[in-house]
């Protein structure tokens, strides 16, 4: 796991998943990111980020996802598309929904 330390993925590129990524790009951290407008992406990566073609590409980069999308059913959807990498990860969703919506 030694390869892994210092890496996360961010997926999701609005306000709060974008500050993260700089963030975390500041402190020196390799960042992977994935939005589904690729313009978002785009920037983060000519400030330092790795941008992932998919979302499994940017859940495979790290051990650590952190995803900031609006609704527990857009990170569904989204990692559903990366569902064959989500093996041995931790994922932090940072969305708002219900406590039903968790469940």
């Amino acid at each position: 796991m030694k390869e892994q330390e210092g890496k996360v993925s961010i997926i999701g590129l609005g306000d709060m998943g974008g500050a993260l990524a700089r963030a975390l790009i500041r402190k020196g951290w390799q960042v992977t990111v994935w939005n589904r407008d690729q313009t978002r992406a785009s920037r983060l990566a000519s400030e330092g980020a790795r941008r992932a073609k998919d979302p499994a590409e940017a859940i495979a980069a790290s051990t650590v996802v952190i995803v900031c999308l609006p609704t527990y059913a857009a990170m569904r959807e989204v990692l559903e598309r990366g569902r064959d990498a989500l093996a041995d990860r931790v994922v932090v969703q940072l969305g708002s929904g219900t406590p039903q919506d968790a469940r």
